[in-house]
């Protein structure tokens, strides 16, 4: 392939803003104007009015931070699993085979899980991954946000939950400099209670495509007992 894509991490991007809760919002009182002569009256000697205590700061922040059903359906991806990550490079159809130790866990008070693989450590092929993958309660869309170490970017995929066939299927788009945009599909398919297949799919009008969407990469996650 000429394209050198992103394989194991697939997708994302963390922001960080300013705060800006309507609920948080007081307006100030507007200080009295000080007759001539006289002395401003220390703004540090007395408290503002309508200030908020750390307490109700947690407890306002938590509600509109909780998360949701939506959130519970990732329940399935924590744990420890044996990982057999197959490359589909070079044109061999089995793959070439990385082996390692997959850990999904829940960060940030169950709002987001965070999956992690090491190789295992005498694996030749060694491949480092994290991936972030939760709710926008926002955009009402599953996400995912990675990193490898196969490169220096990341990238990010959004999508929906398919009950009926407990997978999740996002999509993306990998931006190459120089190049065109390649659009990328990640899929998480919950087999059963102990295995989990994750596939790297890319848009492609090359032998071997699927509806238009060639393959490159499939980790089978076996959960330890």
């Amino acid at each position: 392939m000429k394209r050198l894509f992103h394989i194991a991490g697939v997708v994302g991007a963390a922001m960080i803003g300013g705060l800006a809760i309507g609920s948080l919002s007081h307006p100030a009182s507007s200080p009295s104007t000080p007759t001539i002569g006289e002395p401003p009256a220390s703004s540090a000697s007395t408290p503002p009015e309508n200030t908020i205590g750390k307490k109700e700061l947690a407890e306002i922040l938590e509600r509109s931070g909780a998360p949701g059903i939506e959130h519970r359906l990732l329940e399935p991806l924590v744990g420890k699993f044996e990982c057999e990550m197959r490359l589909f490079v070079g044109g061999d159809p089995a793959g070439i085979v990385s082996r390692g130790v997959c850990t999904g866990r829940w960060i940030m008070g169950k709002r987001f899980v965070e999956l992690s693989m090491l190789p295992a450590a005498d694996e030749e092929l060694k491949i480092e991954s994290m991936q972030v993958l939760g709710f926008d309660t926002r955009s009402r869309e599953h996400f995912c946000w990675g990193v490898d170490s196969t490169a220096n970017h990341t990238a990010h995929a959004r999508g929906s939950y398919d009950i009926v066939k407990r997978t999740f299927t996002l999509e993306g788009k990998n931006e190459e400099s120089g190049q065109s945009a390649q659009a990328f599909r990640q899929v998480f398919r919950i087999d059963d209670d102990a295995r989990i297949t994750s596939q790297v799919w890319v848009k492609s009008d090359l032998a071997g495509s699927e509806g238009g969407w060639l393959k490159i990469a499939e980790t089978e996650m076996v959960r330890r007992r």
